[in-house]
């Protein structure tokens, strides 16, 4: 990492053990790299000749580099990417060559391409919050496609500051630094991606980051990163802890190369291992020669082979795993399910290189469960409290541990678990063990057990963003260690090495997907060391798994998962009018309609087994005749005023209770300094702890802007269709994750967004209430994640007791298929006149396929229906008028440059 000029120090990932183990009873399992620091000394303070040593990581071989310009108005765009042509091809690689690895050789890169967001950005961002999400859903929407080699540095535009929860604030902490983020959740090309992040080195970095001209400093920096991205990308491989990485010990010490016009480019120095100094090759002409110039001028003096030794303590030839649950745990039928399928599945293949001459090491089983419905404590101690419970368990004959046991001891939430002082999802993650048990068992001499803490707050321990696949990864790692090594603990040590242990060796957060046979469900294990191939090794499958996703399509799914937050089980909105308005009655009458509308059905997939959602009502109206703000903050003036209504009895919120705020014209609402119709729409999942004024704990709220002049917010050229497009947003994104501000998550993909997130903004579908019946869509389809329910056929109300209500509401998330973008209205089909109308057809013919982006419309000569599309805007307008005759149905509308088709 780039640090300030000015500064002494600067922060990088422990990889090893985070304190020295107290004793060898344990095996302890760390936290992630990139979330606990160290101080280094700058360059000025280096003493002797400091050898940066290889972890066994990956490194990058042939670089290549994509920047991203965050955003448009991100500085000296082309000199950068000039910069990056050159540099991936120039002499400055060979300085690299002395960090190959047993199994990876470092050659010359290239450069792929640019991406420039064209989007607004808040002056201040986080890295967790705003860049990796970022780039997430840039992978997610098929915008990058990174693979084993990409490196993205990310260039921020002057103006923004960047803060990072370990390194600190740009230009204060740092001038620049690199990581990466998991992807193989969203991405068929990668498991991760690597990427830097670049200040602007203007303004508050001017006389921090370097001592030359803006455009000098700025390739300074970005050589910086791009070096120790290309030999560190996972935070694994060349480190050294004290000195940092070989960008860290030549900090902001610049030389020069020549690119072919003979201008000089700036870059800094590398660390050398073979010298003992910061250096820059001298350039040649072309790559070819550089090739074969550094033959003898650049020996590599690669890494030295790591290997597990034997020391010839017992194995698990055939592990059987039970589970022992310390509290009522709601994951518990999937982690059984879990141990049951990776047991017999290809990750036990990579234990077969370590069978010894006593211990084929095979495949294993999955035996029972034992679970304590009334845990006594509330915090528990490894070595004493967990050590003593199941001994305990073995005197009363619960548990009858013989030579091939392993027990994984899941602790259920809310319980905390410490080892030695330390905390479990605090300061480190699992822990694995042995007991002596032979004065109390008859049958065997040791117990083999791994400790796992519930994971729903356990993010730190992880590097998915799905809670259960980082729990499913540890679990792994527990029970590899004990079928190699799992009687170091008692003096007799298997397979082990002085740097750690068969999923220690690099291997820390490197996970993988299994699959069951017919590909319906994934099962996360972690990668573990292979002497054979010098390397960290995955699963070997019968057959190369290319995706890891459960679906027979080249795109992946993208599936919302569900973290245990509070959802809207029956809506209860009541609207607060901000301000007047010559459109109230129209908005009542919207919600009044949707609220019980069959786009309310798309909500109960989301369905938990505690929590049923169900079609919701509108209870009444607040309108605040003394508004006497034109301009109003959403955090200062907004949730202030909110809470004050609360206060005096004005509103009355519940846990089903949901606020929508309209206001009137001519009043400006802001929002992280942005403007609403300006540089940002409607504000949402949005939510106030209300606890020290009500019973209720959360007030659940919604702004949506005046739609006069809204241009910006919407494609529809009815300005009140886009206002109430965004109004449906926000209630479906309340129903579903109304307490996400609060960290409390309900339905949630990280990195692509809430229900209607998905590429899903400014998807207007227009509706009318003239309708006879509802056609449902069967989502009875189950998925790993979730169980997909059919919807209800509700038949609408007579005419005679409906009114015409017509508005917007945007397309939403369905979790249930793997299409990409779908709604369920649930097409209002009109067939009174239509008496000779066969019922198979109408179930089979008349169906809207969104699959892969492929629209199949069948339709009736004689059905009265008229669907109006226009490819251009996006919308998709359904009219079921039951007095419109034959010739409005026929009667095409020829002015939109031939986008609107009449069916």
């Amino acid at each position: 990492m780039a640090s300030p000029t000015t500064a002494l120090s600067f922060e990088h990932p422990l990889l090893s053990f985070p304190d020295p183990v107290p004793t060898l009873d344990e095996g302890v399992l760390g936290l992630p790299p990139a979330l606990r620091p160290v101080k280094y000394p700058s360059y000025g303070q280096i003493t002797g000749k400091p050898i940066v040593p290889y972890l066994n990581g990956t490194v990058l071989s042939n670089v290549e580099i994509s920047p991203i310009f965050f955003n448009a108005s991100a500085t000296f765009q082309s000199d950068m990417i000039s910069f990056y042509k050159f540099l991936p091809t120039s002499s400055y690689m060979t300085t690299l060559l002395e960090y190959n690895t047993p199994s990876q050789t470092i050659g010359y890169g290239k450069y792929i391409t640019s991406y420039v967001e064209f989007g607004s950005i808040k002056p201040k961002i986080i890295d967790s919050v705003d860049i990796q999400p970022y780039l997430r859903n840039l992978v997610f929407n098929g915008t990058i496609s990174p693979n084993e080699n990409s490196y993205y540095p990310v260039h921020l535009s002057p103006g923004v500051s960047i803060s990072h929860s370990i390194n600190g604030q740009s230009c204060v902490d740092f001038c620049g630094y690199h990581g990466y983020i998991y992807v193989a959740d969203v991405s068929t090309t990668a498991e991760y991606l690597v990427y830097g992040v670049m200040p602007d080195l203007s303004g508050a970095c001017k006389y921090s980051c370097g001592d030359g001209t803006i455009l000098q400093n700025l390739q300074s920096v970005s050589s910086h990163e791009a070096i120790e991205a290309i030999t560190d990308p996972l935070l694994d491989a060349w480190w050294h802890p004290t000195y940092g990485e070989v960008g860290d010990l030549c900090n902001a010490i610049k030389g020069t190369l020549p690119d072919s016009t003979g201008k000089l480019v700036t870059v800094q120095k590398v660390w050398s291992n073979r010298d003992s100094k910061c250096v820059v090759t001298a350039n040649v002409t072309t790559v070819t020669d550089v090739t074969t110039s550094t033959t003898t001028q650049n020996t590599p003096a690669t890494a030295t082979p790591s290997l597990l030794t034997y020391k010839g303590g017992p194995l698990l030839s055939n592990p059987e795993v039970s589970t022992v649950f310390y509290g009522e745990n709601s994951l518990q039928s999937r982690i059984e399910e879990y141990y049951s399928f990776i047991t017999d599945s290809s990750w036990m293949n990579i234990f077969s290189e370590y069978s010894t001459a006593g211990y084929q090491v095979g495949r294993g089983t999955f035996k029972t469960s034992v679970v304590e419905i009334n845990p006594q404590l509330k915090a528990l101690d490894v070595t004493t409290d967990i050590v003593t419970y199941l001994r305990n368990l073995v005197i009363s004959g619960r548990i009858n541990p013989n030579s091939q046991s392993y027990y994984a001891f899941h602790v259920a939430p809310n319980i905390n678990v410490s080892y030695y002082g330390r905390q479990l999802c605090v300061n480190t993650c699992s822990v694995t063990g042995v007991i002596d048990i032979s004065d109390i068992s008859p049958t065997h001499e040791y117990l083999r057990y791994g400790v796992l803490p519930d994971f729903a707050n356990c993010s730190v321990c992880g590097r998915s963003p799905d809670s259960f696949s980082n729990l499913a990864a540890l679990s792994s790692v527990q029970l590899a260690q004990s079928v190699v090594n799992g009687g170091a603990g008692v003096g007799k040590a298997g397979w082990t090495a002085s740097n750690g242990g068969i999923a220690d060796l690099g291997c820390y957060w490197k996970q993988y997907p299994l699959f069951n046979a017919d590909r319906t469900k994934s099962f996360t294990v972690q990668k573990l060391w292979s002497n054979k191939y010098q390397k960290i090794q995955q699963p070997i499958h019968q057959e190369q798994v290319t995706s890891i996703y459960v679906t027979t399509k080249t795109a992946p799914s993208k599936l919302m998962t569900y973290y245990r937050g509070p959802l809207i089980a029956s809506a209860d909105v009541t609207i607060l009018f901000y301000g007047s308005s010559g459109i109230q009655g129209r908005i009542k009458n919207y919600y009044s309609y949707i609220l019980n509308s069959t786009w309310m059905d798309t909500l109960t997939q989301y369905n938990t087994s505690t929590i049923k959602i169900t079609a919701g009502k509108l209870s009444g109206t607040y309108t605040e005749n003394d508004a006497s703000l034109t301009s109003l903050e959403v955090v200062k003036d907004i949730e202030p005023y909110l809470r004050s209504l609360v206060s005096t009895g004005k509103i009355k919120p519940t846990a089903n209770t949901f606020y929508p705020i309209h206001f009137g014209q001519g009043i400006s609402i802001f929002s992280n300094g942005k403007q609403f119709c300006k540089g940002a729409c409607s504000y949402y999942p949005s939510v106030i702890d209300i606890s020290d004024i009500s019973s209720t704990k959360y007030l659940f709220y919604g702004v949506i802007p005046d739609p006069t002049g809204c241009n910006y917010c919407g494609k529809s050229v009815d300005n009140f269709n886009n206002m109430v497009m965004l109004a449906s947003a926000q209630l479906a994104q309340a129903v579903v994750n109304p307490a996400m501000n609060k960290g409390a998550f309900g339905w949630y993909l990280s990195g692509g967004g809430g229900i209607s997130d998905f590429n899903f903004l400014n998807r207007n579908i227009n509706v009318s209430n003239y309708q006879h019946k509802h056609s449902s869509r069967n989502n009875d389809r189950k998925h790993y994640h979730f169980n997909c329910r059919q919807h209800p056929w509700r038949p609408a109300k007579p005419h005679s007791d409906r009114k015409h209500v017509t508005g917007s509401v945007q397309q939403v998330r369905n979790n249930c298929y793997d299409n990409y973008y779908w709604y369920d209205l649930h097409f209002h089909f009109h067939y009174g006149h239509n008496n000779h109308f066969n019922k198979h057809n109408y179930k089979h013919n008349y169906i809207h396929n969104f699959n892969n982006f492929k629209y199949n419309f069948y339709n009736y000569s004689h059905f009265n229906y008229h669907q109006n599309f226009n490819n251009f805007k996006d919308n998709y307008h359904f009219k079921n008028d039951h007095d419109q005759d034959e010739h409005d149905n026929k009667n095409k509308n020829n002015n939109n440059h031939k986008d609107n088709y009449n069916n």
